[in-house]
């Protein structure tokens, strides 16, 4: 049975997403790959070139294949930030009686948040990233 505990649930939470930062392959790898970057800043400069409503097929299969090879890393703000996000709501929705929120919940998250920073280019999580994940779920559950 699933019970819901703030200390437990922020232990689980920490292990995971400790877990998840430590299996990371870049992780304690900080070196900078300067031809992802240079193919980064020529991608944009192509982009600039044409129409911005208008994506060719070939700037499109480019994007993607570019996008593939971010794999962004979770930092400390990240950490912390779910972490903290997952433990309040699974405590919330425990009083309030809504849908219990599991461990995929807090994946989900993760996984979210990375998404975004690979789908922006970047080899590192941003603050925007975990605050659209965190808006993801909490619009799922909203709407």
């Amino acid at each position: 049975r699933d019970i819901v505990k703030k200390e437990d649930d922020e232990r689980l939470a920490k292990f995971v997403i400790s877990s998840h930062i430590k299996s990371h392959p870049l992780a304690g790898d900080n070196d900078d790959d300067e031809e992802s970057k240079e193919e980064g800043e020529k991608e944009e400069e192509e982009e600039e070139k044409k129409d911005k409503d208008v994506i060719s097929q070939d700037l499109l299969k480019k994007y993607i294949v570019f996008a593939k090879r971010r794999n962004p890393q979770l930092n400390e703000y990240a950490h912390n930030k779910l972490m903290n996000f997952w433990t309040e709501l699974r405590t919330e929705s425990k009083s309030s009686g809504g849908i219990t929120m599991t461990i995929r919940h807090l994946e989900s998250l993760i996984r979210m948040t990375e998404a975004s920073a690979r789908m922006h280019g970047r080899d590192g999580v941003a603050q925007k990233d975990v605050d659209m994940a965190i808006r993801v779920m909490l619009d799922s559950f909203i709407a």
